[in-house]
């Protein structure tokens, strides 16, 4: 799954999961480290952990502030 979102590749984040694909906070800060939104924010909505300052830190570090204007409304 962090390869996926890393690479924002959404469908195959989305049909991994449904094969039982492993997630954790990592899959989250590899989708927000390379700025890629929708694979973060459809990871959040279907639960997947994540560390919400490091998320924001990766962004920022990256030029990816508009992952973190989502990150910072979202609940922790």
């Amino acid at each position: 799954c962090e390869a996926a979102a890393a690479g924002g590749h959404l469908h195959v984040l989305q049909w991994a999961r449904g094969q039982g694909c492993k997630w954790d906070e990592e899959t989250c800060r590899e989708a927000a480290e390379a700025g890629h939104l929708e694979c973060l924010q459809w990871a959040r909505e279907n639960g997947c952990p994540w560390d919400k300052s490091l998320c924001i830190e990766c962004a920022y570090q990256n030029g990816h502030l508009h992952v973190c204007q989502w990150a910072v409304v979202q609940e922790p």
